[in-house]
């Protein structure tokens, strides 16, 4: 697998999010945990949610279908992080 590949999966999958949603945090990490090839996780105010984790996991799908890399995506609610790290 090519490192110079990755980086243009995640680089789209950024830029897919940035589209849905510019004010959008990305952490990315390439340091596997269990396999993976990547992590990505999304922050995300509420309104956007819906829209943004349907387009980046279908897309890291197609990717990982396509190509057989196996980038995490997971993303989560400004809300909900603010109020579990509130506690």
């Amino acid at each position: 697998m090519s490192r110079n590949r990755l980086e243009k999966f995640i680089a789209e999958l950024s830029g897919l999010t940035k589209d849905k949603c510019p004010e959008a945090m990305i952490t990315v990490s390439t340091n596997s945990l269990e396999g993976e090839d990547a992590s990505m996780e999304i922050i995300v105010p509420s309104d956007a949610f819906d829209a943004v984790d349907e387009a980046v996991l279908k897309r890291s799908d197609e990717i990982f279908d396509d190509e057989g890399y196996h980038i995490v995506v997971m993303v989560f609610e400004k809300e909900q992080v603010a109020a579990s790290q509130a506690d």
